[in-house]
């Protein structure tokens, strides 16, 4: 049985999980932004571990895969 802690938690894991995916996106934005690109390429496939599908992390990574050696 299910009790109301149970869910609370797997909302509150839910809410962290998406909350580190826009994080290591914006952190992603913010270095290609300052021409860090190799941290945000890091970054970006930081986000795409947690999402595959995730379109913006794979077309920023290709974008940024371009100013990297």
């Amino acid at each position: 049985m299910i009790e109301w802690i149970d869910l609370y938690a797997i909302y509150y894991a839910n809410y962290y999980w998406l909350l580190w995916l826009q994080g290591y996106f914006r952190k992603g934005a913010a270095l290609e932004g300052l021409c860090c690109y190799e941290e945000a390429a890091h970054s970006y496939v930081q986000c795409l571990v947690l999402e595959p599908d995730a379109e913006a992390a794979k077309t920023a990574l290709t974008n940024v895969s371009f100013f990297i050696n």
